[in-house]
């Protein structure tokens, strides 16, 4: 019997509807899971954590965004760790800032396991809409607003410094992150984007904004749109309706030390520091016999490398390579003769280390993130660098004549431990008044040939050439103390 057209046309509908079938049993049958946490929907399972008589601690974000506000937020939210928050409170009113203290700032507010609310008092602008959107639920205060997240320069100018290459990798970068944050917390990715792209289309809202105009939204439009959940007056009137009941409220501080290291990690302060250490180890090379300054010098090494550490941006390495440059300094100055590889790696570990602790890395690839977070750090260390020099002419010229500086310097033929010591001894110096010359560099210590001999010597601070005629002026104990001799020579 033969297949007519018909039969043909039945089986094939039959196929059709079988693999139709497969089709549709393969597709996910809804969309994707939402969990309900009090009167919230989150992207992500938080309903392990309580809403009766819950910790809730509130994190302020407030002013400009830079390296100290990234400090400070770093250490509330390890107490928050500590304490074992079951919800977070953002509560966010700034203009934004630096883009790499924010990106710092984001990571935090990802890696939060509990339910985090970020609550706009006031302004979420810029880098603060992004932190905005790092939170599971946008909730919107009164006269709240969020957007214009456009990156700029510190000068108003866009990123790039007019290099459209370089201005565009960043721009795709902040475009990515915004559309990838909001994603990620189950908020509308279209919107984000428009934030920072004011050519991206919102086909979806064709009246919201002007054409290529960045989107910022009020808290009524936030709220109608359905970014922010809803509205509230203040952190109690946020939590009531979001379903926590008798809710213990922390708003961690600072200690006092904290509050310090905050400080010092403040570029400004950072680089006054910076320069205060090299004063103080310039004038203490200056001065024979007196730790004053390079008391000075350490405490202000001290304190830098305290609050970089305290802020997570610098740890023990950077101390142990900063230790190793300065013993391979040491050694190249007063050991091994010349100048040469030990020194310039002493130098190289110096700078290495300081310009290291002050950077923040967000990730392992050098992205557009990254090279913006080298551009202050190398402005502030190098500045330090810089102004030393005038400031060294300025201590070898001007100190000398100043009392307080007298006092604290040492005249190496008459300290008092000087010659008491030449007392005790019963004699005459040994090589007072006799000449030789350098055997190696003098900076200002070194080796020295007087008569026939090969003596260790020091010079009151100056700079003397290997082959250069010396005198011995002073002798201390075992040190020799010699100047360069400038009698006439026939």
């Amino acid at each position: 019997m033969m297949n007519t057209p018909r039969h043909w046309a039945g089986r094939l509908a039959v196929v059709f509807l079988l693999l139709l079938a497969q089709l549709c049993l393969a597709a996910p049958t809804s969309a994707p899971q939402h969990f309900f946490h009090g009167t919230q929907k989150f992207i992500r399972d938080v309903t392990s954590y309580r809403l009766d008589n819950a910790n809730v601690y509130v994190i302020p974000i407030r002013d400009e965004i830079r390296n100290d506000m990234a400090f400070r937020f770093h250490r509330l939210v390890l107490k928050a760790r500590a304490g074992k928050a079951d919800a977070i409170v953002l509560d966010i009113h700034t203009l934004g800032g630096s883009v790499d203290s924010m990106k710092q700032m984001l990571d935090e507010i990802l890696a939060f396991q509990c339910p985090v609310y970020s609550y706009v008092n006031n302004d979420a602008i810029s880098a603060g809409a992004v932190l905005a959107l790092g939170g599971d639920v946008i909730v919107m205060g009164p006269s709240g607003k969020i957007g214009a997240a456009y990156p700029i320069t510190g000068t108003g100018q866009p990123v790039g410094e007019g290099n459209k290459r370089v201005e565009e990798k960043f721009l795709s970068y902040m475009r990515g992150m915004l559309r990838s944050t909001a994603l990620s917390r189950g908020h509308d990715p279209d919107l984000a984007q428009r934030m920072t792209d004011p050519s991206y289309p919102l086909k979806k809202y064709p009246a919201l904004v002007r054409e290529d105009e960045l989107l910022t939204l009020t808290y009524d439009q936030a709220t109608s749109l359905g970014l922010a959940a809803y509205q509230a007056d203040n952190v109690n009137d946020l939590l009531e309706k979001a379903g926590f009941k008798n809710p213990q409220i922390i708003t961690p501080s600072l200690t006092w030390s904290e509050a310090l290291a905050g400080v010092t990690v403040n570029p400004v302060v950072s680089g006054l520091l910076m320069l205060i250490a090299l004063a103080a180890f310039y004038l203490e090379f200056k001065m024979t016999g007196s730790f004053v300054p390079a008391s000075i010098g350490i405490l202000a090494l001290a304190l830098f490398f305290w609050g970089k550490m305290l802020a997570d941006l610098a740890s023990y390495i950077e101390v142990v390579v900063f230790i190793l440059g300065v013993v391979l300094l040491l050694l190249e100055i007063f050991v091994i003769p010349g100048f040469g590889l030990a020194g310039i790696a002493g130098i190289a570990f110096i700078l290495g280390s300081l310009l290291f602790s002050m950077i923040n890395l967000p990730s392992s690839r050098w992205d557009a993130v990254n090279m913006d977070a080298m551009k202050v750090p190398l402005f502030v260390m190098s500045s330090a660098v810089l102004l030393a020099v005038p400031m060294f002419i300025a201590i070898t010229r001007y100190l000398p004549s100043v009392p307080m500086f007298r006092s604290l310097a040492t005249d190496p033929a008459r300290t008092p431990a000087a010659l008491q010591e030449e007392a005790l001894r019963g004699a005459p110096p040994k090589y007072l008044g006799k000449s030789g010359r350098a055997l190696s560099d003098l900076r200002p210590s070194g080796i020295a040939e007087i008569g026939v001999e090969r003596v260790p010597v020091v010079t009151r601070g100056e700079y003397i050439e290997q082959g250069t005629p010396i005198k011995v002026i002073a002798e201390r104990g075992n040190e020799i103390i010699v100047a360069q001799d400038e009698s006439p020579r026939f």
